[in-house]
This record gives C-alpha cells, structure tokens and sequence, in this order.
C-alpha cells in the first residue's frame, strides 16, 4: 500500500487544490468580501465541491466518464487557474509558519499533539480496501457502476440510487482517477478540513484557544473517528452544513444577499447529499425569516423575494436527479409513492416492505431519554461522550457571547427537529447528529474555558478533559489505524486482508469463486440480503425483490428467473429460521427483515431446477439455474 500512497495522495490533493482555485477565481468576479484567509479559503473549497460534483453528474449523463477526459479537466483546470494555485501554496505556507509562532498554552500544545497522533493514524485506517457495507453497497459502489459503464445509468435493483448523491459524485474523482481507495481518501480529507474549518470557525466566534481545544473535542469523538476511516458521506455533508452554519452567521454581521444566497447554496448541498438534512434548510428558514422580518423588519414583499431565490437555488440543485429519476422510473422520488399524482409506485418493491415508517410516531419517555442517552452518553466507541453535554449546556448562564448564544439556539433547534423527524428506529443513530456534535464542541470548548477561570481549577478541568480525549478518543484512532500498519507497509497482502476484514460482512470465498468461476456476462441473484453489493464481484449481482420471493408455484419463479436472465442463485441460508405454517407447507423466515421472508423452499427444486456448484457449511449456496 506505500507504494502507491503517493500517487494517491498527489491525485487528491491536486483534485482539491483544483476546487479551491476554482472558488477562488470565482469568488473574484463576485467580488464577495470576506473576514479573513482562512474563511475565503473553506468557502472557495465548498464552492468548487459544489461545482465539480455537478459537472461529474452532467458528464456522467452524457456518457462521457472516461479517465483520460478527467486528467485532462484536472490538468487544463490548473493550468487556467495557475494564478489562484500559486496564491493557495503561498498562503498555506504562510499560515502553517505562523501556526507554530502562534504563542499557545501548555494545554493547548498537549492538544495539538494530541491532533498530530491522530490524524496520520485515521489515515491508515482509511488507506484500506473498502470493507465497510456501505461504502460496498453505495456510497463508492454507485459512482465505480456509473464510471465502469462511462455514463450515469439505471440500478433499479438498490432503490438506495434514486437519492441525490452528490457527495457520492465527490468520491467519483477519485475512482476515475485511480481507484476506490482514491476516492476513500477524498473523504478522509473531508475529515481533516471539517476539523480545521471548526478550528477556524471557533476562533471567528472567540478566540484560537478555544479553536484548536473545540478542532480537537469533535476529531477525537469516536464517531468522527469512525467516519475519517471510511467513505460514509457524512463528513462530507456536515463540511457544507458548517459552511451554511457559517455563512448565516456572516449574513447576520454583514446583510449582504451574497452571503444570503451562499448560505443556501452550502445549505442545500448539504441537502442534495443527504436528504433528512432537510432538517438544517428548515432551520435556517426559521432563523433567516426571524432575522428579515423581525430584526430587520423589512418589507414582506423584498423577503417573499429572497425566499424565492433561495428555493430556486435549492431546486435547481435537486432537478437533474429529479429528471433522471423520472425518465428512467415515471417518478422524481421513485422512493415514495405518489400514485394520486399519476406516477408511479416505487420501482423498487424491497423499498416498499423494507423503508415505508412513519415519519412522527409516539415515543414513550423512557425511550426518549434512552435516545439521548445513547447519542452522547451510550457505547463509549459510538458516542459523542459526555464533554460536550458537561460543558456545553453551562453555556446557558453565559450570556455575553451572542455569536455563541446564536450557536446555541440554531443547535437546539436544530436538534428538536431532527429528533422529532426522525422515523422512531433512526432517532439513536448518531450520523444523522454530526452537525450537533460539531456546534455542540464549540459550545463546549467556550464552557471548558469560561469553566477554568469561574472555577479557577484550572488542572482538574484540563486532566477531565484530555482523559475521555485520549480513552476512547485517541485509543480509538491509534487501535484502527494501527491494525492497518501492516498492510500499509506491506508485510500484509491486499488478499489477506480482505480475507479477514471482508468477512465480517460477506463470504471473501464465495466472492473469490464466482470471480474465478463464473462468466463476467452471467447475472447472479442472491436471496437473503437487502442491497446488492456489487463492488468487489465481475459478474452483474443483483437483490431479489420481495414479489419473487413471495410466489408459490415453482414454474411462476422459473419464468421470472428467465424473464430476468438469472443464471445463478445465492441463497444466504445463515440469513434464514426454516418454519412449518399451520397449513403445513414450509417457510423461510428472515432473521433480517420481513421483505426476506422467502416463500418457497428453494432445497425442495433440486436438482429439478437448480444444481448446487457451492456452499459454505450449510449457511449459504450457490446454485445454477437449469433451463
């Protein structure tokens, strides 16, 4: 793997560097004046994101996702912008020299190291083979299926691609310029620039102390770990929250409808990335009309025309996969069901059995506080931890901070509405809180501190702060990165790690024989699982919907395989309770969810209709499909 690090890394790098020169050039003819370097700098990265992300998807819809046209876009792209290229090395070199003149607190040294251990560590827990499920079934397998094929297509076989992805679109510079490891990488740098864009956004709020311990508390928080080791699109959709956050709170010092329209822009990026951060547009409307209509009091006709404006830009960043989704299913959301509009129902049906929750449901008030107990306070390698609650609600007697206190309220809304949204089975799942773990550090950070001069202990705070840093934070960090040093430094293969990591989520020897034994043109249905996960296979995999699964008669299922040209059949028996029905015939009940429940006993058709060519121990098989 440190062969081919440097040519990784070169690529992202120059991938990132072209983004930024590209927001810098931009930012010039739109003359949007700006506080500091540093804030010229993330809002240039965000918008350059912006804008390559686009531009993959439009190529992608054209057909023209070939390798040598995006060397030569990154190429060209730096040679026109050379001039920004030049002034991003300069001042980068500028500010790291003044970083360590910076005079900074015994504390704040201790924090620093803290950072450096832990940011070459979470990239070699990064720099692996894709072995997380989603990154396999999603979030890098989609774009690698759109570059294999050269153009956007339909997958209508994981209803998961009729999202918006525009993060995903992100990860796809890298497969086209290299690999998935390359574009695992492009989220690893996601990481380190929400670190250092907290770093910088705290010390616009207060000061740089208080920056680099708030950088520190939300780099070390075992989720964040977590996500700096793989491709999960989270980092990537919080960098353009923070940006948004960021970007009203510039609009509120400086009432300039440039940053008006910036904020919406990051803020539905953010939103093109993941759709239940429709949450951070709905609060940002309710802060933004609160500062219009009440602070500004400005005429409800001029807000009506801004709100238009903004919702335009919203739409418009939604509209080409809106137009995708209906030219291949009949319906822009093909995951909801809008049949009362003439469109049709979700063209995936495992959506159907598997997705449709209800929005609001009752909750009672132990599982309430189980909920919010299990987002900062639950297990200790998932959770925030409890420094960003201990110090952060404090804050509450501080009142003369109001750039904080703004914080605080836009955090506190922002967590009411997440929280009641949210489907009941997703309100403990700390991805969709990154945003308040971010705000809740620099809460926390400005409490630490506030705490140490009230309590004049300043010791005893300080030794309870870097213990839960250091366990589970660094320790965190250090054991998953450290697990991957050999196959960094090459005394581990990429087969045998794969052997052992991938495992855990799959069968590696399932997967090794039908790569070696089976034609890349046959098709491979497997029973038993959710998602296709086609990444690391050469055949076409796909995931049986649950009407094949449910028929009865053998020769209604022989038709369907044929219809849909399924040579071969996986059947994950490991995934399955064989159960006798009261009538007496056979079932198999899923042990995953009921969209898998599989209504004919596949054992009981051979070798009539299918020929067993491989199996693990009873708990799956591989079967041939006879004509």
């Amino acid at each position: 793997m440190i062969k081919t690090f440097i040519i990784d890394i070169f690529l992202v790098l120059a991938f990132y560097t072209l983004a930024i020169s590209s927001g810098l050039k931009i930012f010039k003819v739109l003359k949007l004046n700006f506080s500091s370097k540093s804030e010229e700098f993330f809002f240039s990265i965000g918008l350059g994101l912006v804008i390559y992300s686009y531009l993959f998807l439009f190529l992608g819809f054209l057909g023209l996702l070939y390798r040598a046209l995006f060397y030569g876009l990154v190429i060209a792209g730096l040679i026109l912008c050379h001039s920004e290229v030049k002034y991003v090395f300069s001042e980068t070199g500028k500010f790291i020299a003044k970083f360590f003149k910076w005079h900074w607190s015994k504390f704040a040294r201790v924090l620093i190291i803290l950072l450096a251990i832990a940011i070459p560590f979470n990239l070699l827990f990064n720099y692996a083979p894709l072995t997380d499920t989603d990154e396999i079934i999603y979030h890098i397998s989609i774009p690698k299926i759109y570059v294999d094929s050269h153009k956007v297509i339909d997958i209508p076989d994981n209803f998961l691609s009729y999202f918006p992805l525009q993060i995903e679109m992100i990860y796809g510079y890298g497969i086209i310029l290299r690999n998935g490891i390359t574009a695992k990488l492009i989220s690893y740098v996601l990481g380190i620039l929400c670190m250092l864009l907290l770093f910088f956004f705290t010390r616009y709020l207060s000061n740089r102390e208080t920056g680099i311990l708030a950088a520190t508390i939300f780099y070390l928080m075992p989720p964040i770990i977590n996500a700096s080791g793989i491709a999960n699109i989270d980092i990537g959709y919080l960098f353009f929250s923070l940006l948004s956050v960021w970007g009203f709170m510039r609009l509120i010092s400086t009432d300039s409808g440039k940053w008006l329209y910036l904020t919406v822009l990051m803020a539905g990026m953010s939103f093109a990335s993941k759709l239940i951060n429709a949450v951070l547009i709905f609060t940002l409307f309710i802060f933004i009309t609160h500062y219009f209509l009440v602070k500004r009091k400005i005429k409800f006709s001029r807000y009506l025309g801004k709100f238009f404006i903004s919702a335009v830009i919203i739409i418009f960043l939604f509209f080409p996969w809106f137009l995708r989704n209906y030219i291949y299913t009949g319906n822009p959301l093909p995951f909801f069901s809008f049949s009362f509009f003439g469109l049709n129902l979700p063209v995936n049906d495992m959506y159907k059995y598997h997705a449709q929750v209800n929005v609001s449901s009752f909750m009672s008030l132990s599982s309430f506080f189980g909920d919010i107990k299990m987002l900062f306070l639950g297990g200790h390698t998932v959770t925030s931890g409890p420094l960003i609650i201990a110090f952060g609600l404090p804050l509450l007697f501080f009142k003369k901070n109001k750039k904080l206190k703004m914080i605080m309220a836009f955090s506190a809304l922002y967590f009411l509405l997440m929280f009641c949204l949210l489907p009941e089975a997703f309100k403990g799942t700390q991805r969709y809180y990154f945003l308040i773990y971010a705000l809740f550090s620099i809460l926390a950070a400005y409490g630490i501190e506030k705490a140490k001069v009230f309590l004049n202990s300043r010791s005893l705070i300080n030794f309870l702060v870097l213990f839960p840093l250091v366990l589970p934070g660094l320790a965190f960090s250090l054991y998953f990165g450290g697990k991957r040093l050999p196959l960094f430094l090459g005394f581990q293969n990429r087969e045998r790690y794969l052997k052992k990591e991938y495992g855990e989520i799959d069968s590696y020897g399932l997967l090794q024989y039908i790569n070696n034994n089976i034609p890349p043109e046959a098709r491979v249905l497997f029973i038993g699982r959710l998602y296709p996960m086609k990444y690391y296979y050469n055949v076409n995999v796909l995931a049986a919907q649950p009407h094949l699964m449910r028929m009865l008669y053998i020769k209604e299922v022989m038709a369907y395989l044929k219809s849909q040209n399924i040579q071969y059949i996986v059947f994950i028996k490991r995934n399955y309770q064989l159960i006798e029905l009261a009538n007496g015939k056979k079932t198999y009940k899923s042990k995953l969810d009921d969209a898998l429940d599989l209504y004919w006993t596949i054992e009981d058709f051979v070798p009539r209709y299918f020929n067993p060519v491989y199996s693990e121990s009873d708990k799956l098989y591989l079967y041939r499909v006879l004509d």
